[in-house]
């Protein structure tokens, strides 16, 4: 697997999920956005937002277990971006662990992160 380069879409296909390739962005750099802090995305889950974008934000394995624990409970999101980050296989499987828990994230960006085969069998199993 390239890095986790897969946009996924449950509900389509036996196994639930549908890869497809990404559209040519030019989202390569890291824009000027801060870090995730703890609890990223509390706000604009708490204003019943649906399209999430955490796009290039330099998420790490850490911040990607905040993002699932604040995902896990939400019936708001169905569109979660994560693209061009920086987490591994740890993080994936924070993110799958998170979406078995939540049946409303039907459009998943993951491409361009440092995630292998380990974490994308997660993604896939979730």
């Amino acid at each position: 697997m390239d890095g986790g380069r897969i946009c996924a879409s449950r509900g389509k296909g036996p196994t639930g999920l549908r890869h497809r390739p990404l559209d040519a962005r030019g989202r390569r750099g890291a824009r000027a956005r801060p870090q995730v802090a703890p609890g990223p995305g509390s706000e604009a889950l708490a204003r019943g937002r649906t399209q999430l974008d955490f796009n290039s934000y330099g998420i790490d394995d850490e911040d990607m277990q905040h993002i699932a624990d604040t995902l896990r409970g939400d019936a708001t999101v169905t569109d979660l971006d994560l693209g061009y980050n920086a987490f591994g296989d740890v993080g994936a499987q924070h993110i799958a662990e998170a979406l078995k828990a939540n049946a409303t994230v039907t459009e998943l960006e993951l491409g361009s992160n440092d995630f292998g085969d380990y974490g994308a069998q997660h993604i896939a199993k979730a």
